[in-house]
């Protein structure tokens, strides 16, 4: 096997990461699985429809009229329960506003950029690699073993460490320039070890390395296409826990628009009572 087989699918992979390297794309790409895939937008919808519909709609509590009860008018309760239902209302709209729009934010893949940006720059050199295959047979073997096992360790790295709230210093895989600075000290290591090596005669390479390269060189270009699948799974846990933020709001407006459907209908079986009555 040589790198130039598995060329299609490097470049391909080249093609997709380069793509992303734009927030804006990462933006679509998350808003796509948030809205479209996951449906966060949908549950959000719901969970505040339920808080709506525990209240009673305008047109009802306009019927509601005015009568004395005790000599004493309850226009004063009616007033009261209409203004609390138009405040819960707008509170719920405001609310769901702010949820959809928070999710967006809450949702987006800090170090998915920067990431994709080394997968490119890590792609394209194993295609300039494949160039000098037929004449440099060990070296660039030698070259993308270290290449693929760093480049490996790096974006496990990135997965793990790259959205965190409080990156570390000298490991914010949210930096596009230090995906850049990174893949130059993983590209210039690559090459002293192989350029070492290829003076040395060493017996470990030779008999149990160099018959397996092609083994790195799968494994580093699969870790390219593994990183857009690995971000769903990001993306989806950083979108559970906002669906508890959510839930919890929620939960606080349904006991509060409880209480306001509990006073409405107090006053429209008051009513209904009052128009029995009327009409014996």
């Amino acid at each position: 096997m040589t790198i130039s087989d598995a060329s299609s699918v490097i470049e391909m992979s080249a093609t997709l990461s380069i793509a992303f390297v734009a927030v804006e794309y990462v933006k679509s790409y998350t808003a796509i699985l948030c809205d479209r895939f996951f449906k966060f937008n949908e549950f959000i919808t719901e969970a505040f429809k339920e808080c709506r519909d525990m209240l009673a709609d305008k047109e009802t509590l306009k019927c509601i009229k005015p009568i004395t009860i005790e000599g004493k008018r309850t226009n004063n309760a009616i007033e009261k329960v209409r203004r609390n239902n138009e405040s819960l209302t707008k509170e719920i709209g405001t609310l769901e506003k702010q949820k959809t729009e928070d999710i967006k934010i809450a949702c987006q893949a800090q170090s998915m950029s920067s990431l994709c940006l080394f997968q490119f720059l890590f792609s394209m050199i194993l295609l300039f690699l494949s160039a000098m295959e037929n004449d440099f047979p060990f070296f660039v073997h030698l070259s993308s073993i270290v290449l693929c096992l760093l480049s490996i360790i790096y974006t496990i790295g990135g997965w793990v460490l790259g959205e965190r709230k409080e990156p570390i210093r000298l490991c914010d895989f949210s930096s596009l320039r230090h995906s850049v600075w990174s893949f130059i000290f993983i590209l210039i290591l690559s090459i002293l070890i192989s350029t070492l090596f290829s003076f040395i005669k060493c017996n470990f390479i030779s008999t149990y390395l160099q018959p397996i390269w092609w083994f790195f060189l799968i494994c580093g270009t699969l870790c390219c296409y593994l990183n857009f699948i690995v971000f769903i799974f990001k993306i989806n846990k950083k979108a559970e826990a906002f669906k508890k933020e959510v839930t919890t709001d929620k939960d606080s407006l349904k006991q509060r628009c409880k209480v306001a459907r509990q006073q409405e209908q107090d006053l429209i079986s008051t009513q209904r009572f009052c128009d029995g009555l009327k009409t014996d």
